[in-house]
């Protein structure tokens, strides 16, 4: 083989290799994205429940009674759905 085949050869595995790797990042990348709108999602949970609970206090010192508290709708993320596979 002559050296401009090695070369060539050298640049086909490097392009491989740098393809491979890309396919590993937008993979991370994804993960990333998922837990993040996770961390996100827990936030405004655990918020809610945080203005609940005030409320409920508040008006526990106030008053004496516990207020009825409308309950929140659903909101459907797809994250129960069943796969029909």
């Amino acid at each position: 083989m002559s050296d401009e085949d090695n070369t060539m050869s050298e640049l086909d595995r490097l392009q491989l290799l740098a393809g491979d790797r890309l396919v590993f990042m937008r993979v991370l990348e994804k993960f990333a994205n998922e837990v993040s709108g996770a961390v996100q999602s827990l936030r405004i949970d655990v918020a809610e429940i945080q203005r609940q609970l005030q409320v409920r206090n508040d008006a526990l010192v106030k008053g004496g009674s516990i207020p009825p508290v409308a309950e929140a709708p659903m909101v459907d993320d797809g994250s129960e759905a069943e796969d029909s596979e």
